[in-house]
């Protein structure tokens, strides 16, 4: 089950990736940006994972929707979702490890989802969360995999 919510920077992941795809107690979303003034903070984003793996999942969608932008679609939300739905039904912890540029925005709102969908108490996440850092949270995300968890009838169905 999926106990303990970790998001990160692109550039900490980065540094970490090998360590993190080898430990099978870890379930990963990596997210890059499409074409953001935050991926262009930290470069050029490429995927840090070569390829989608029963624990790594890498989606590619930006903070804000505009012209030569991408938010996240239901596919990228479905996927998401089952996987974080796929660890959490794991009969031991799993540690949920979510980057995007900063580590902020994108990631914290699959976070808050995270939080209620495994029901990680409070304490917890707020260890590695604070509510300054919650309010952050990108809602169209949080919102778009609530959708799709009733879409894949893991919650309400």
């Amino acid at each position: 089950m999926i106990t303990r919510v970790h998001t990160i920077s692109y550039e900490s992941m980065r540094s970490r990736a090998d360590e993190l795809a080898r430990d099978k107690s870890a379930a990963i979303v990596s997210i890059i940006g499409t074409h953001t003034t935050a991926a262009t903070l930290c470069g050029t984003e490429t995927r840090i994972f070569s390829d989608d793996t029963p624990h790594i999942v890498t989606v590619a969608f930006d903070e804000v929707a505009g012209p030569r932008t991408r938010v996240i679609d239901s596919q990228q939300a479905n996927k998401i979702v089952t996987l974080i739905d796929r660890h959490h039904r794991r009969l031991k912890p799993v540690t949920l490890w979510v980057n995007c540029a900063l580590g902020v925005v994108r990631s914290g709102g699959i976070a808050l989802f995270a939080r209620d969908f495994c029901a990680i108490p409070d304490d917890v996440f707020n260890e590695d969360h604070p509510p300054s850092k919650q309010k952050l949270a990108d809602r169209f995300v949080y919102e778009s995999l609530v959708r799709a968890a009733f879409r894949l009838r893991v919650i309400g169905g």
